[in-house]
């Protein structure tokens, strides 16, 4: 379980707290259907998805954490198709599948597996995952 500890770790680096809280918009899910709030630019919305991963960092049910990102990647589909040009989470899937089989990988090697060790592995790997593209987007802000 080192080796994707470490990439926890090193994701960190770098990442401001204070860049990330928009007072104005909160969440992905404050653009609604009726466009009675519309986002005034793509960094506005990376700052939502932004906000909204940072919320789902602090979930640590599995089942629930997992429930909040199929919630996102919803609504990221259902703004794109009201035109508003929202990132989508393919490279956030790219990058949880090593991480994912590394997490396995690691919890199989340890010896006995128990399957409370594999979910909580899973659980850190979908976590790193989500601050690796968290730290994407930030990056994206910062530009």
């Amino acid at each position: 379980m080192d080796t994707y500890q470490n990439l926890r770790h090193k994701i960190h680096k770098g990442v401001s707290e204070d860049l990330l809280v928009n007072k104005s918009v909160i969440s992905l899910f404050d653009y609604d259907a009726d466009e009675n709030i519309v986002p005034a630019s793509e960094r506005e919305l990376i700052e939502a998805l932004c906000n909204d991963f940072k919320e789902v960092l602090e979930i640590e049910d599995l089942s629930s954490l997992i429930h909040e990102i199929f919630k996102i990647e919803n609504q990221i589909s259902f703004l794109n198709d009201k035109g508003k040009n929202v990132p989508d989470l393919s490279i956030f899937y790219q990058n949880l599948s090593p991480v994912l089989l590394r997490s396995l990988w690691e919890v199989l090697n340890d010896g006995e597996v128990k399957s409370e060790d594999l979910l909580s592995a899973w659980k850190e790997a979908i976590r790193i995952a989500i601050e690796e593209e968290f730290y994407i987007w930030q990056e994206k802000i910062i530009s």
